[in-house]
């Protein structure tokens, strides 16, 4: 008669992405310098406060300090451009039907001030909307997700549906991934060695906790009638 347990491991890990900053230039608005700061580390910039194991989907979050005002690469800084719609000229080409005296019509071409530009030629930038400068920031991509492995002893010549539903919860926790101990145990091992890296290039595991089910196992080895069972 042999006694011992066989365990069911299960990690709840959930991870927090965070895109490469991306450089964006838009038009500027009253108040949206604020003093100078020093630029952070990606993984330092303050982001929402959320309970363990709450995901969050994609959101665009500025870099502090990373604002800065740079001239319009529409406009060069001028604040204005040539008009699209005259080239230029502050005129533009209508053509009107005139009727003549014995009754048919020609085509009569005439020019007129250009609604766009108003006869000037030139036109406020539409990329800085005249300011003639852009305020350029750094964005990334935040967000939070959860994904769950699952390990086991070796089950080899056991009734697996029987063990796992028979299995008890006999631990439930919050764990540190890179605790040593965590390590000495081989189906936990390859759990955490799966999960820490399992949010991507942009992802970190930041919060983990680890449930382990257990079933008490007894073999009896007897021969009946001559036949070992």
């Amino acid at each position: 008669i042999v006694s011992y347990d066989v365990y069911l491991y299960e990690l709840r890990a959930h991870y927090e992405t965070r895109t490469p900053p991306q450089p964006r230039q838009v038009v500027p608005e009253e108040g949206a310098l604020t003093p100078a700061a020093r630029e952070p580390e990606l993984w330092e910039v303050p982001v929402p406060e959320l309970a363990p194991f709450i995901d969050a989907p994609p959101t665009q979050v500025v870099v502090p300090g990373s604002r800065k005002i740079v001239p319009c690469t529409e406009c060069g800084g001028a604040a204005n451009v040539t008009c699209k719609s005259c080239r230029g000229e502050g005129q533009i080409e209508r053509v009107r039907k005139v009727k003549e005296s014995n009754g048919s019509q020609r085509s009569e071409t005439f020019k007129e001030a250009c609604p766009v530009c108003r006869g000037y030629g030139k036109q406020a930038c539409p990329r800085c909307e005249g300011a003639g400068q852009l305020l350029e920031e750094k964005l990334f991509s935040w967000s939070r997700h959860g994904k769950l492995y699952f390990s086991e002893d070796d089950l080899t010549g056991l009734h697996q549906l029987t063990i796992r539903t028979q299995a008890e919860e006999v631990f439930s926790s919050r764990v540190d991934p890179y605790e040593a101990h965590w390590y000495q145990v081989a189906p936990i091992k390859e759990l955490l060695e799966e999960a820490i890296p399992g949010g991507g290039a942009d992802g970190r595991l930041i919060t983990a906790e680890l449930v382990i089910k257990g079933v008490p196992i007894i073999e009896v080895d007897y021969t009946y009638k001559g036949k070992p069972h």
